[in-house]
């Protein structure tokens, strides 16, 4: 996720999200409920990527 972070925090949302695909279709602490309620991700919020893979991996857990 710390990828997914710079990433982002660089400007970088399409680079993002691919990070964040990664860490959510994996095991791991983080999931959709975790990334909804962190506030690092409003600036990707609104790209439809982000949308598709929230709800690709909703639900999920491991």
């Amino acid at each position: 996720m710390v990828m997914a972070y710079v990433q982002l925090n660089a400007g970088n949302i399409v680079v993002a999200l691919e990070y964040l695909e990664e860490v959510l279709s994996t095991p791991s602490y983080y999931s959709t409920d975790y990334v909804e309620l962190d506030p690092l991700w409003e600036p990707a919020r609104d790209h439809p990527r982000y949308k598709e893979i929230i709800a690709k991996y909703e639900g999920i857990t491991f």
